[in-house]
């Protein structure tokens, strides 16, 4: 056996294991926002205390999730946030609705996360927290369950999972007394394959389910199976509907009933009855304009009929795109369909199924529609029909998505903007310290937002000036200001002659204010077809166009920044000259001197005719260094955005396209930039891409020579925003939207001091020095260096494939060769370019020549 061939053999049976940290981590969290419940999952669950609980797959955390309860008066409380990124070893994303076990523990399963990402089965309890009892992985585990647990008569607990196995057909699991994990039964094709809704016990003692594939027509199975475990198979499904995660619910007549989902190029799903010797009878099959798409587990009321929802259908006058139905029926088949939901703010796309509740209701849970759209709560009583239980959406005491941070003029604290958050769900100007401390000096109603734009500013006398680019009277933006005690004050109802939809809002060195709009500036009188926007001061609190913005010098400005010469620099994200459809061009560059007035200094062309890509809506500029202006567009050589620099001698030249194909994640959605301190390089942040896919912060110099800093993994926040402040002190504060602790994004501190510069650049599985990592090349000559001593790489730290340190073994040979030839796994950064690391591990195996220079 050749020696490429004995390590393609080694491939099959080597589990490569990356690490999942970055050490001498810059970032520190300050504060973690919270972020309540968001899509709920499954069924809910009224525990022995008189509570619901259920779980939601979002939270605005990656699909990390949550378990929640709440009372009966709505009152809710996150009770565990599931931590996303590279902390997802103890789970995330539940699919399955709780089961309370004894003593106040409640049990479910993850389809995620999990040591070996597959998922996880878990416990939980108010008194000793979250419990990962089992990570699945292991070949015949089982994996990726969606289902919840069945809770059996002798203590223990049952799950499915649809996939893995001794045959790879799906399992069912048991977790015993002593919270330990064995499988049960694994499937075979014969007899069904993929389970995905959870078990029954019937009353004669046995456990009933159904698959989704498998059986004669391969449209999946019902089955029974003892509890010595022998199944039986009582159905095979032809064309009666998808099996879907509804499980089957034993009637007072004890008999078996059940729903099949959709299959959109075929039936619409069905609800069907069957006994335990599996005669089988088709009740109903849905109409859409009753509703179709059920994945209701259906539950018997006090009335005697089975009550369950559909996710879509129902509505008359749009039948395909309905939001879902609620329905009930006899058990001797008579169907009634009782609600059509509607869209927001009722709920809508109901999937779950519904409880009985002791208060006599029925309670069930909408992924979407609600006050926020992000799912709510619903209740059901014959007398009242449905209402709204619950909206899901943002705690009334934290703050989300923050759009605006400013430094104070005390340089002591920040100020800022959140689009959601606060007391009506709208936003707040808020303050933080550097320390994080958050105060909430503003909730904005629904008249005074949305806040999703740049603008607030203080002026020398304490006040602060803002602008919501949707509020006001005609819902076309306005300015506002919060005076030094605190109290709102509405300046300013945009119309259209002064623009609409303000963007931008900022105070010059000598205290004046000026600002953006993106739409109309026409004056009254005139036409209104090359009306894009307007850039406007603020004196009196009156506004004064400056600039009306025609198409050819920009349309919809979006960035205004100061220079040192008290000139005014922006863009525009469309227009130019290059395009005679203004609204689609690329943007434009342009600059306003209070005194010279307006000049467009240039349009951008994604698609030049010839050289390289100039990129396209631009959305940031930094302040000017030594005449050059430095930005950020969403275009590029590979559309993924660049950084560019421009003067008005030498034009614009990119310095650095962010690359998609970069498996380091270099690439996806540049969104901010500043000038390091003491140091002519710029920091910048992407709001994907890094080592998780979470985005990252990242170091550019000038002549395009970059360096990641810090990969955010989830539990440190995800999603940068781009806003950062640079401190007295040097340090660099900022936020995410997503993830951390809570769920709701962080406000963290950088310090550079702690970023040791390698002094060294390499691509990582380089390890000939040749800067080609496809093929197998590399891995023959790290074999060779290992094992002949007949290659001496140039660069140990490129030949550490895998990143874990260590060079002397083969992991490194079959990591190169997975990725070349299976595929499925990502290089850690320096790669696929050129780049420095300041990993410990790459600085101790250093480098002997750079094979980059």
């Amino acid at each position: 056996m050749t020696l490429l061939r004995q390590f393609l053999f080694l491939i099959g049976i080597t589990i490569l294991t990356l690490p999942t940290a970055l050490s001498g981590d810059p970032v520190e969290v300050l504060n973690a926002f919270e972020a309540s419940p968001a899509q709920p999952n499954r069924m809910l669950i009224e525990a022995s205390d008189g509570l619901l609980y259920g779980t939601t797959s979002s939270a605005f955390s990656n699909g990390a999730g949550t378990i929640f309860r709440m009372d009966f008066d709505s009152n809710i409380e996150v009770l565990h946030y599931f931590k996303g990124g590279s902390i997802a070893i103890h789970g995330t994303g539940p699919a399955s609705a709780l089961v309370e076990g004894s003593n106040g523990e409640f049990y479910g399963s993850t389809y995620h996360g999990g040591e070996f990402g597959l998922g996880t089965v878990y416990k939980f309890s108010l008194h000793d927290g979250y419990q990962t009892l089992r990570s699945l992985g292991d070949v015949e585990d089982g994996f990726w369950p969606q289902s919840g647990l069945l809770k059996a008569s002798d203590g223990s607990f049952f799950g499915t999972a649809p996939h893995g196995g001794k045959f790879g057909e799906g399992v069912i699991y048991r977790i015993d007394k002593n919270d330990q994990y064995s499988v049960f039964h694994h499937f075979k094709d014969g007899k069904g394959t993929a389970p995905l809704a959870a078990l029954i016990e019937a009353h004669d003692g046995h456990f009933y389910g159904t698959t989704q594939r498998g059986g004669n027509k391969n449209q999946g199975t019902i089955f029974k199976i003892s509890p010595e475990g022998e199944l039986t198979l009582l159905h095979h499904f032809d064309g009666q509907g998808k099996i879907s995660h509804a499980r089957l619910v034993e009637a007072s007549d004890g008999n078996l009933y059940g729903t099949t989902s959709c299959v959109f190029t075929g039936s619409p799903g069905s609800i069907f009855r069957i006994t335990s010797e599996g005669q089988f009878t088709l009740l109903h099959t849905f109409d859409p304009f009753e509703g179709f798409c059920s994945e209701s587990t259906l539950v018997e009321y006090n009335d005697g009929f089975l009550y369950g929802t559909t996710s879509r259908g129902g509505d008359q006058s749009n039948v395909h795109f309905g939001a879902g139905a609620l329905f009930r029926l006899s058990l001797d088949g008579e169907f009634e369909t009782i609600h059509q939901f509607k869209s927001s703010p009722s709920p809508y796309y109901p999937h779950s199924g519904l409880i009985e509740a002791s208060d006599g209701a029925l309670y069930g849970t909408a992924r979407l529609g609600g006050e926020n759209d992000v799912g709510a709560l619903f209740k059901f009583t014959p007398s009242e029909g449905v209402t709204t239980h619950h909206d899901f959406g943002w705690p009334k005491d934290s703050i989300q998505w923050v759009v605006s941070l400013r430094e104070s003029l005390s340089q002591d604290r920040l100020f800022g903007i959140s689009e959601r958050g606060g007391e009506f769900n709208h936003g707040t100007l808020f303050e933080l310290s550097f320390s994080g401390e958050l105060k909430i000096l503003h909730s904005f109603n629904e008249l005074q937002g949305p806040q999703f734009r740049d603008g607030i500013v203080e002026t020398d006398e304490g006040e602060l000036y803002g602008i919501s680019s949707e509020g006001g009277a005609a819902k076309r933006g306005s300015l506002y200001k919060l005076d030094r005690f605190g109290e709102y004050k509405l300046v300013h109802n945009f119309t259209g002659p002064e623009g609409t939809y303000p963007s931008k809002l900022i105070r010059t060195q000598d205290g004046k204010i000026f600002g953006l709009t993106t739409e109309d500036g026409a004056p009254l009188g005139e036409p209104t077809n090359l009306a894009f926007g307007t850039l406007f001061s603020v004196e009196d609190d009156t506004v004064i166009p400056l600039h009306r913005f025609k198409g050819r010098d920009g349309a919809e400005p979006i960035e205004l920044i100061e220079g040192d010469d008290g000139v005014l620099y922006g863009t525009t994200i469309y227009g130019g000259t290059f395009d005679d459809d203004f609204e689609d061009g690329d943007g434009t560059l342009f600059k306003f001197d209070p005194e010279a007035g307006f000049q467009s200094l240039l349009s951008f062309s994604h698609y030049p005719s010839t050289g390289r890509s100039q990129g396209k809506w631009p959305f940031q500029l930094m302040k000017p260094i030594d005449g050059d202006l430095f930005g950020i567009t969403s275009g590029g050589a590979w559309s993924d955005g660049n950084v560019f620099k421009f003067n008005e001698s030498d034009g614009l030249s990119p310095v650095f396209d962010f690359d998609p194909n970069q498996s380091a994640g270099v690439s996806l959605y540049p969104n901010g930039i500043l000038k390091a301190p003491d140091d002519f390089a710029f920091i910048g942040t992407t709001a994907r891409g890094g080592r998780y896919g979470y985005g990252m912060i990242y170091k550019l110099e000038p002549n395009g020579t970059f360096n990641r800093i810090h990969s955010f993994n989830g539990w440190d926040g995800s999603g940068p925003n781009g806003l950062m402040i640079t401190n007295s002190d040097g340090s660099i504060y900022g936020t995410t939207n997503f993830g951390g602790p809570l769920g709701g994004g962080v406000f963290y501190k950088l310090e550079l001091e702690s970023v040791e510069d390698p002094g060294f650049a390499f691509i990582r599985g380089d390890c000939n020095g040749d800067r080609d990592t496809n093929g197998v090349t590399d891995a023959l000559v790290m074999l060779e260096a290992n094992f002949t001593g007949a290659f001496i790489p140039p660069c140990d730290a490129a030949c550490d494939a895998n990143a874990d340190g260590d060079i002397t073994g083969v992991s490194d040979a079959v990591t190169m060769l997975t990725y070349n030839f299976l595929g499925g796994i990502e290089i850690s950064h320096p790669f696929p370019l050129c780049a420095s690391s300041n990993q410990e591990y790459d600085l101790e195996l250093g480098c002997r020549e750079s094979p980059c220079e």
